[in-house]
């Protein structure tokens, strides 16, 4: 990792991740979202790494521990990427997306049911 990641707004048709600080096309949809390189290291509550990825070609979400056969289908996951919470779901239109947590105290695992999505909107997550 790079030393301090650079967040920028998203008008100014800049982003950096926020992990890393690689420079990344702007989202409006996800103002936050975490490079690919970066999303590959997101692990679970042991530090095993995860796999995601969607369900059809329409989309949904699975996870899986690196390694495992069986991926399990979910709303989303509640990850760590060194050690700090991201919430890792399906993008609109499909595809993978993590966004840092603004809460420190997210509780690691699938997301099952509809619940408080903690994405920052707009304001850069707590060092």
């Amino acid at each position: 990792m790079s030393g301090a990641s650079v967040l920028t707004p998203v008008g100014s048709g800049a982003h950096h991740c926020p992990a890393c600080g690689t420079p990344l096309p702007a989202m409006t949809r996800y103002p936050w979202y975490i490079c690919a390189l970066c999303r590959e290291r997101i692990t679970d509550a042991e530090g095993v790494p995860l796999e995601f990825a969607n369900t059809s070609i329409s989309g949904g979400f699975a996870w899986r521990r690196a390694g495992d056969e069986t991926f399990h289908e979910a709303r989303g996951y509640l990850g760590l990427l060194d050690g700090r919470p991201v919430r890792v779901s399906e993008a609109r239109f499909g595809g993978i997306v993590a966004e840092p947590m603004a809460s420190p105290s997210a509780v690691v695992g699938p997301i099952l049911a509809e619940g408080e999505d903690d994405r920052p909107r707009g304001r850069p997550p707590h060092s």
